[in-house]
């Protein structure tokens, strides 16, 4: 069995919605005042790049990013279902359907 070196892609605004909802549970689940800051932190990375940047690839935004899934995986418990989708947004693998949050 091979691969093709494709991914199956998302739309960006199911994965926001992914994304949001994960971070709504984490938040409901949150036990000190660190997980918070970092769950805060990426809501405004997203309002960040929702108002400077129209949801569009930028580097800078994607360092950012960076630094906050670092952040997720050493603070937040059970990390992974949010670094997962985290991942698959630094990673451009999805289709750009939306420039905008409703």
């Amino acid at each position: 069995m091979s691969f093709s070196g494709t991914f199956r892609r998302t739309r960006l605004s199911v994965l926001l919605s992914a994304i949001a909802r994960e971070v709504k549970s984490q938040l409901s689940r949150a036990n000190d005042n660190n997980t918070e800051i970092v769950l805060y932190g990426l809501i405004y990375w997203f309002r960040v790049w929702d108002h400077k940047y129209h949801l569009k690839y930028s580097d800078q935004m994607n360092k950012w990013l960076d630094y906050i899934m670092v952040d997720i995986y050493s603070t937040v418990m059970d990390c992974g279902p949010l670094l997962f989708l985290l991942n698959t947004l630094y990673s451009g693998r999805y289709i750009p359907d939306i420039d905008h949050f409703n």
